[in-house]
């Protein structure tokens, strides 16, 4: 067997691994009173055109068409119409000629990141970050290198100069963040296409920008997104519509490159060549055949603005300290003890379950996920008075 992977396989993913206790415990009370907030799985249901989208085509188009191979690099007409909707949503300045339907965000990012590293060369990442990122990262054949940000988990210019070397040859990053929610606004990008540009004019060679957006719809508070692609031509985005309509276990996503990208016709290739390397071609044909019939649609994502608001208040009325979130649907939460693993196991003493940040690249914390119903959030909150109180 391959060792590294027997290695990826024991361990798990720390999220999967509290999601899993979750369960069990809900199979041994069956009381309800489980509160899971580890898995950022939808809580409310995908738009009702995309219900509609599917029964149409299921029953209008040939069958034989409908889940027939598409093209390699995926469906022309989904191609067209993400290309269409980029362009008329964000200005981005892309064409459907470099756009690649992928099973997801996940393997957007693993065949971009195989697509652009060569083995020993180094991808910087953001801290906290999604866990799973290092393994992804470490498949490629590149080095894992964390990025520090500030108080707010917003990037900082310093930090991020020192840690750019000769060697660097990517920097993944994440808006809205998983895990602590935080946004890097258009100032933000700015910052850092500044730092990418110049430091990559120093080295000789293009460190490129890959923008991981599976988030991108959840923002809140008036929030507008900054399109990588309108400020930095060294950029790859990686999408997947799990979250904007609310159809994680359907795995369809994308990659998209600018077209003022210099690169782009060598980098397409690339990814159409990691992609057949991997076995990530030829996307679920229905839900890619769905896609410009839907995707302008998002589902009703303000139940998850109430589940944001509803939670800042009543975490920081009880006394914990959080940094509020700008988008996606996480609360980063300060443990009350230094070891938040620790204190993530003893919140399943109130039936409450935590992801620590142990993993995420930072210490000290736990990530909360408020993807649920209204009804779990709120009562959830008598469990977090109780944790509370046990330690004061």
């Amino acid at each position: 067997m391959n060792k590294k992977m027997v290695e990826v396989g024991s361990e798990g993913s720390p999220i999967r691994n509290a999601h899993n206790a979750a369960l069990a415990e809900e199979e041994q009370l069956d009381t309800g009173r489980v509160y899971d907030l580890t898995l950022g799985n939808p809580s409310i249901p995908c738009p009702v055109e995309v219900t509609e989208a599917l029964k149409k085509l299921i029953n209008e188009v040939d069958p034989i068409e409908l889940h027939s191979y598409t093209h390699w690099c995926g469906d022309l007409r989904a191609r067209h119409a993400v290309a269409q909707y980029l362009n008329d949503t964000y200005q981005a300045g892309v064409s459907m000629e470099y756009v690649y339907m992928s099973v997801g965000a996940a393997a957007s990012i693993t065949i971009s990141l195989h697509a652009l590293v060569e083995e020993g060369e180094e991808v910087l990442v953001f801290t906290p970050y999604f866990s799973e990122y290092v393994p992804w990262v470490e498949k490629a054949g590149a080095v894992f290198k964390e990025v520090p940000t500030n108080k707010d988990f917003l990037p900082d210019e310093k930090l991020l100069r020192e840690r750019i070397t000769k060697n660097t040859r990517v920097l993944l990053m994440n808006s809205p963040n998983n895990p602590t929610g935080a946004f890097y606004d258009e100032e933000v990008i700015k910052m850092i296409s500044k730092v990418l540009l110049e430091k990559s004019k120093e080295y000789g060679q293009p460190i490129y920008l890959l923008s991981d957006e599976p988030y991108r719809e959840l923002l809140y508070d008036g929030e507008e997104y900054p399109f990588i692609t309108r400020f930095y031509p060294y950029s790859v985005v990686c999408y997947s519509f799990s979250k904007s309509l609310s159809l994680p276990g359907e795995r369809v996503g994308y990659i998209v490159i600018g077209d003022n990208n210099p690169e782009k016709e060598e980098l397409f290739k690339a990814i159409t060549g990691a992609g057949r390397a991997l076995g990530f071609i030829c996307v679920n044909s229905l839900f890619q055949k769905m896609l410009p019939l839907v995707i302008s649609k998002t589902s009703d994502l303000s139940i998850y603005k109430k589940n944001r608001d509803f939670l800042v208040e009543n975490l920081r009325r009880i006394g914990y300290q959080i940094v509020e979130p700008k988008g996606a649907f996480y609360i980063f939460l300060k443990a009350l003890e230094e070891d938040a693993a620790k204190f993530a196991y003893r919140a399943r003493d109130y039936h409450l379950y935590l992801v620590p940040s142990d993993h995420f690249g930072v210490k000290g914390y736990v990530r909360l996920a408020y993807c649920l119903d209204e009804d779990t959030i709120h009562q959830s909150i008598s469990a977090f008075e109780e944790l509370y109180e046990s330690y004061q």
